[in-house]
């Protein structure tokens, strides 16, 4: 996991490089598409640098491959009457990616859902401090393992794999935990 920030194209580059370098490759990514909500105000430029900086990594590949772009329904929930910003972009970049056989889609949390850290769960869990809660989550069972029929357990590397592009997987607005 690599973390920066989203809007710089030279992190994204040597993000491209340090992956190129040490492991010869790369098969799928998960992009933060930066459209939470309330959105970043730059938040497509940050969408376009990782895609220009991962798309070709991926490209390279014999098989191709996919990326991910992690979003707020909430926040696209606006642009989808004006065709334009995050949903163009999606729409382009899985055109250009089908190319190149990486397929590009995104998993938007639906609805008006607060914040992890903000939920019941979280807060039970942290006693105060963030990094025990992440501890104690590590050692519970998924949620998506408690979830009857297909979960997004199943949805997920169905996207990575086998959609052709340019799909949005709305997650339930319950909390993302």
């Amino acid at each position: 996991m690599l973390t920066f920030d989203p809007a710089d194209a030279s992190r994204w580059r040597d993000a491209a490089e340090f992956i190129a370098g040490q492991y010869g490759r790369l098969d799928w990514a998960f992009l933060d598409a930066g459209a939470s909500f309330p959105r970043r105000d730059n938040y497509l430029d940050a969408a376009r640098c990782g895609l220009d900086a991962i798309m070709p990594l991926i490209g390279d590949n014999r098989d191709g491959g996919a990326i991910i772009f992690l979003t707020s329904a909430a926040a696209l929930r606006e642009e989808l009457d004006q065709g334009n910003g995050f949903m163009a972009l999606l729409r382009h970049a899985a055109r250009e990616g089908g190319e190149l056989q990486v397929r590009v889609s995104a998993l938007a949390f639906g609805g008006d859902a607060p914040s992890w850290v903000d939920t019941p769960l979280f807060k039970e869990l942290a006693h105060g401090d963030d990094a025990s809660a992440f501890a104690r989550l590590a050692e519970m069972e998924t949620p998506v393992a408690r979830l009857p029929g297909i979960g997004l357990g199943e949805l997920i590397p169905l996207m990575l794999a086998e959609a052709d592009g340019g799909a949005v997987l709305v997650v339930d607005g319950g909390h993302t935990l």
